[in-house]
């Protein structure tokens, strides 16, 4: 496995940077594919012709609702969905110099495609009926031809199709989270493509924060979602012998926003009953997550923004949605972790320059942030004054890390707490032994 482009060039891309530079390809180069993948997709109306001009401003004209909705207006959508996903596969758009068809490069066209999705709630506003009635039909066929586009041979085409498709998902388009599950789960498929897919997947997820629920009707979606994010981070990443620190960094890279969109579904596992009397816990992403945060029994060493944004994740789930979810025990394993945390910050502090090595200041903000959002999340009285009294004692030591290097330890009294004051719990699911971290603990009294 060879790099294409130099680190900076590739991180950018992965980064967000310049979401429509599709040279910046990832820092992952694969190995050449068999050429099975389709090529460019033929369009039924090309509405780059002067002909086909007015079914584009009747398309326009639905896109700002200032035409009613007919059954002609489908074929239209149509079009459109076509006309704004297969310009991806025409390979005159792919060169490096503007001599394409009306000097439009794909960035360009990428660009005209985004600006077609609908924003739900513009301004903080509900949009209109006929606005969500475009955005319902236009989506369902918009997916499902950048469904086609994310199987071309062309890599950029496949790259800009992802950066569509995660942005539909932010915008509350479902369907299109069954597109980005075969992206990731494609084994050829180029782990900066799924980068998008698993940015696409955080963003869904994150809409169902707060009063707003679930953000996924389809829960058989939402199941198949989340039982392959938890696939993905708990599978030993795909290296090269003697891989470059340049390769680790951009895989690391994904890793973590694969981590972090695990974290934003919110479900600490689910309940299924396998009889009258036994229940059985599946898709234990409370237990996949605290796993991560403490580097237990993980196939690769996780990097420590891994371990941070699997923390995040830890105070991200929701007690209520299990029943079976012991809070407490989750949040003394999230205190061992900042005790940790803290005291591996001062090393670097001590050590100089190594202190440059990791974003500290950022990680501890984000870290203090998450907290406040766990506070309450306890399930029950008992549960939720643990988790209170953990982070007003976790609080401060995130706050001395973010106003400079500490000169003490100043992790020394939540180390002592959590050591007087195990959980009352001693698994993190009731009735299920072996969900431990590390070597199980005693149940406090």
């Amino acid at each position: 496995m060879n790099l294409r482009f130099p680190v900076s060039r590739s991180l950018q891309m992965l980064c967000g940077t310049m979401v429509f530079a599709w040279a910046c390809m990832p820092v992952l180069a694969q190995a050449p594919q068999a050429d099975n993948r389709p090529g460019r997709l033929i369009l039924e109306k090309d509405w780059g012709q002067k002909e086909a001009g007015d079914e584009l401003k009747q398309f326009q004209a639905l896109r700002k609702a200032e035409q009613p909705f007919a059954e002609s207006s489908k074929t239209i959508l149509e079009h459109g969905a076509q006309w704004y996903a297969y310009r991806l596969t025409f390979s005159d758009y792919h060169d490096s110099k503007p001599s394409a068809r009306d000097k439009k490069m794909l960035h360009d066209i990428t660009k005209e495609a985004l600006d077609q999705i609908v924003d739900p709630k513009p301004g903080g506003k509900a949009a209109s009926p006929a606005l969500l009635q475009f955005k319902e039909e236009f989506e369902k066929r918009f997916v499902k031809r950048l469904q086609e586009v994310s199987k071309n041979r062309l890599e950029a085409a496949r790259l800009n199709a992802a950066i569509i498709l995660a942005k539909l998902a932010e915008k509350g388009c479902e369907e299109s989270a069954d597109v980005l599950v075969e992206i990731i789960k494609d084994p050829t498929e180029n782990e900066g493509v799924k980068l998008w897919a698993f940015r696409g997947l955080r963003q869904l997820f994150a809409q169902g924060y707060g009063e707003n629920g679930t953000p996924m009707k389809n829960k058989e979606r939402e199941a198949k979602c989340i039982a392959t994010l938890i696939e993905y981070v708990t599978s030993k990443p795909k290296l090269p012998e003697g891989a470059t620190p340049e390769e680790v960094a951009a895989i690391t890279y994904v890793r973590r926003e694969a981590i972090a969109a695990l974290g934003n579904t919110r479900f600490p596992g689910v309940a299924i009953p396998v009889d009258k009397k036994t229940i059985k816990i599946d898709r234990m992403t409370a237990l996949v997550l605290l796993k991560l945060m403490r580097a237990d029994g993980q196939p690769a060493e996780p990097t420590l923004a891994e371990q941070v944004n699997a923390a995040i994740g830890v105070c991200h789930l929701q007690a209520k949605l299990l029943e079976q979810y012991n809070p407490d025990y989750a949040a003394y394993q999230l205190g061992q972790f900042i005790v940790q945390f803290s005291a591996h910050y001062r090393e670097a502090a001590n050590a100089g320059d190594n202190k440059k090595k990791e974003p500290w200041k950022s990680m501890a903000a984000r870290l203090g942030q998450a907290l406040k959002e766990l506070k309450g999340e306890g399930g029950n009285r008992e549960s939720s004054a643990y988790i209170d009294k953990m982070c007003a004692l976790a609080e401060p030591i995130l706050t001395d890390i973010i106003a400079g290097p500490p000169k003490s330890p100043v992790e020394k009294s939540l180390a002592e707490w959590l050591e007087k004051n195990l959980p009352k719990h001693a698994t993190l699911y009731q009735g299920v032994a072996n969900a431990v971290v590390g070597t199980p603990e005693k149940a406090g009294q």
